[in-house]
């Protein structure tokens, strides 16, 4: 049931999130004044941070579930490649579209945000491998295996 249910919530959020990159595309092309759709880009890409943000932390909240029930980490790294995906798109596809804009327009243009993803996507990357590491350290002290029971309690017990 856990399996289902993450696969409709990593669909909703791939929809939103493809929305979400649309809009953000949508307004580079738009025919405004330069500093018109550079603020109304800078503002969608600021909602698109946040849905990022919040989607991703859903998944990952109930990719471990899947992990503690059953013991199996796709679903964490599927949050992961979902999270990574989009990050890249926003930092280095897009990012680099709106420099070319302000650039174009005689504007201010902004860092390289292409390399702040790539780390961003780094330290995210060791986040859920530890993630993985503490859940199922915690299910395997909580739920000992059968296995790991000592012998001599096998022995009192006949």
């Amino acid at each position: 049931m856990w399996n289902k249910i993450y696969f409709g919530l990593l669909s909703v959020a791939f929809a939103t999130m493809c929305m979400m990159t649309f809009w953000c595309y949508n307004w580079l092309g738009s025919i405004d004044k330069p500093e018109t759709v550079a603020a109304n880009f800078l503002n969608s890409q600021s909602v698109y941070w946040t849905t990022l943000w919040i989607l991703s932390a859903v998944l990952m909240i109930v990719a471990n579930v899947l992990l503690w029930t059953k013991r199996s980490a796709w679903a964490l790294w599927a949050t992961f490649v979902f999270f990574a995906a989009f990050i890249v798109m926003q930092t280095w596809w897009l990012g680099e579209r709106f420099n070319d804009f302000s650039k174009a327009n005689n504007m201010p243009t902004t860092f390289a945000m292409g390399i702040v993803g790539i780390v961003l996507c780094i330290i995210t990357a060791v986040g859920v491998f530890f993630n993985q590491f503490i859940v199922f350290r915690m299910r395997d002290k909580m739920f000992p295996a059968i296995a790991e029971i000592p012998v001599s309690i096998e022995k009192e017990n006949g």
